[in-house]
């Protein structure tokens, strides 16, 4: 699992070991809310890492597996899908 604050810092990206990662919006006072504003489905393992791409536009996750996937952060489209051995390597040797 990770956690990674958008360059603006008004959303949080989370990943998880259900196979999903989620952006939260970040509050401006005490209260988060309840439900992620999206929520990225797609991966076929767990989701071991994820950080914003630049700017708050685009997210970019890896699982264990090895996939690396591009999503849109409005609307948790998938805009490309990528996949290399190495990401389950890197990670299993940090975890």
């Amino acid at each position: 699992m990770s956690l990674s604050f958008s360059p603006s810092g008004r959303m949080l990206l989370t990943t998880s070991e259900d196979m999903t990662a989620f952006i939260w919006n970040v509050p401006s006072g005490n209260t988060w809310p309840k439900a992620p504003h999206v929520t990225f489905k797609g991966h076929p393992d767990y989701v071991c890492g994820g950080t914003f791409l630049g700017s708050d536009a685009n997210v970019i996750t890896a699982s264990f597996e090895g996939s690396i996937r591009i999503w849109r952060s409005v609307d948790g489209v998938q805009t490309a899908n990528y996949h290399s051995l190495w990401v389950g390597h890197l990670f299993a040797y940090f975890y």
